[in-house]
């Protein structure tokens, strides 16, 4: 009597599912070493405000509070240094995870060993996953909640299922459109234990409004109108919002080789997708969750944070990994997918070699501590948190242009993050603060009156 197909296949499984975590271990331990846990954004430090005292109202975090990511990061807070290092930890823990739990689902889903563990290495070897990880911010975890909860399906728990996707929505509440779009899926299945799925996502939701609600009471609500209304038409570059410079096609070719492969594997998913809902039933799901996310991105997300990107270059891997290796012959397919591999984990090893340790706004904070100059800054850029590290430095948000119009003619230095505003200044470029990977925004410092101090080089 032969064995069956799944006990045959089950080794496979295991060396494809221990490769991949061994790769994101090494990947952890690496970015680690190389980055130190300190915020890159005014998010993160809004963030791990809330890690101490939360409260929306008092931006720690900004709406709509990130409650999931705040219970995390306080059950690592006990072993960490800072509040920000346990949202660092629970970032880089939890995007590395979902790298690995993008190649469980391809092998649970198509029962293919090698495809899963390309899937994985594929999502590992873009730089934006390592950019997110070191975030400190909720885009990885929420994503890996989300693939946690679809591989939990699979194996049939509606109450560990329920959990994850609850958790996860408190995570990341703006992934909205995909986890009702997975619940969705879960409750169509026949047999399904949906009850126990309810059941779990009502506990997990009234944990969370109770949460938020013993902070802010039903001020939460007015700030939450005032905050939504204000991302969509007035700060957040929605489509609403954005102008002629602002736009993803000109992210895309600002990000370079790796907009090129984002884009391609994109195509090569759209034009893709009759065949595989066609032919790859088991795939349908995250179809539709790979099109909510492209169209939630393109109409409603800021293209100057290529961290959005994430669920688009996660689940297009995945996808793009099936369509390719289902519609070519195995030695093409192969053989692409093999130098796609080789050409990203070139350009990851290249990034994480010449990277600086410091984000932009860190470098910047670090050289404006050697050469303060005049006190007074002017920046669109993470105002909050070169506000926290540099209190003695007035910092103008140039969002209000009368106020900035007239630092600026007084003289002040201004942090700007393209090369035409440095030409405006005419060319009175003090210093350069280079992305550490992509999705990082490099930032250029200079001065709108006094020459430069005569040392150049910021700290990295």
């Amino acid at each position: 009597m032969s064995a069956s197909p799944h006990r045959l296949r089950r080794p496979a499984s295991r060396w494809s599912g221990s490769l991949a975590g061994l790769a994101a271990l090494i990947l952890g331990a690496v970015l680690l070493w190389r980055f130190p846990a300190l915020p890159g954004s005014d998010d993160a430090l809004f963030l791990a405000r809330g890690v101490e005292h939360f409260s929306v109202l008092a931006f720690s975090p900004n709406f709509p509070g990130y409650p999931g990511m705040i219970w995390l990061a306080r059950l690592l807070a006990p072993v960490t240094a800072t509040p920000f290092a346990a949202l660092f930890g629970v970032s880089l823990v939890a995007t590395l995870a979902m790298a690995w739990l993008a190649g469980a689902l391809y092998r649970r889903l198509l029962d293919d060993a090698l495809g899963g563990l390309t899937v994985t290495l594929l999502i590992l070897a873009t730089p934006l996953t390592g950019q997110v990880a070191i975030s400190g911010l909720t885009d990885g975890p929420g994503l890996c909640l989300l693939l946690l909860a679809g591989w939990l399906a699979l194996r049939g728990g509606g109450v560990t299922t329920g959990l994850a996707w609850g958790l996860g929505g408190c995570v990341r509440p703006t992934y909205a459109l995909l986890w009702l779009a997975q619940a969705g899926g879960f409750l169509r299945r026949p047999g399904w234990p949906w009850r126990r799925f309810v059941v779990a996502v009502i506990f997990m939701v009234l944990a969370a409004l109770a949460f938020v609600w013993q902070a802010d009471g039903h001020a939460y609500v007015a700030e939450g109108w005032r905050f939504v209304m204000g991302h969509f038409l007035i700060w957040g570059e929605a489509a609403g919002a954005r102008d002629a410079h602002t736009s993803w096609p000109g992210a895309l070719r600002e990000a370079g080789v790796q907009g090129v492969i984002w884009a391609l594997l994109g195509l090569v998913v759209a034009l893709a997708t009759p065949w595989l809902t066609r032919h790859r039933p088991a795939l349908r799901p995250w179809l539709l969750l790979w099109w909510l996310a492209l169209a939630w991105t393109a109409l409603a997300q800021n293209p100057q944070h290529l961290r959005h990107l994430l669920p688009l270059v996660a689940l297009g891997g995945l996808l793009a990994v099936a369509a390719l290796r289902a519609l070519l012959p195995r030695y093409l397919a192969t053989g692409l997918l093999a130098a796609l591999l080789l050409g990203q984990g070139t350009l990851l090893v290249g990034a994480l070699a010449g990277a600086p340790r410091l984000a932009p706004v860190q470098q910047a904070i670090a050289y404006l501590r050697h050469h303060p100059g005049d006190s007074q800054l002017v920046t669109h850029h993470e105002v909050e948190l070169l506000r926290a590290a540099l209190p003695r430095l007035g910092v103008t948000d140039a969002y209000y242009h009368g106020d900035a119009a007239i630092r600026l003619r007084a003289g002040s230095w201004r942090l700007v993050s393209t090369a035409a505003l440095v030409k405006a200044f005419d060319g009175r470029r003090c210093a350069f603060f280079p992305a550490r990977l992509t999705g990082d925004t490099p930032l250029w410092l200079v001065h709108t009156r006094a020459p430069c101090p005569r040392k150049q080089r910021a700290a990295r």
